[in-house]
């Protein structure tokens, strides 16, 4: 049988957990555990539908400079303590 995740090979194993005894499928690629309350949550899952459009965001620089790309120039005097151009 092949693994779901990487399509490698999957082989039977016994897990004993807590007292109790289970037989589960284990990928030798990448480990994966597969057993009938994994296959079960699988096909129960049911993914959310979006109700709404995400809002795109802009990011902080866009609520600081309206136009990124044009560069202001500093008026001297605006540094405190004599510091800046």
């Amino acid at each position: 049988m092949q693994c779901t995740r990487c399509t490698g090979l999957t082989v039977p194993e016994l897990i004993i957990d807590g007292g109790m005894r289970g037989v589960v499928k284990r990928c030798v690629s990448c480990g994966d555990l597969v057993d009938h309350v994994i296959l079960r949550n699988r096909t129960r899952r049911v993914l959310p539908k979006p109700t709404r459009t995400r809002t795109p965001v802009l990011g902080w620089c866009a609520k600081i400079n309206p136009s990124p790309n044009v560069l202001s120039p500093v008026p001297p005097g605006s540094f405190p303590h004599g510091f800046g151009v």
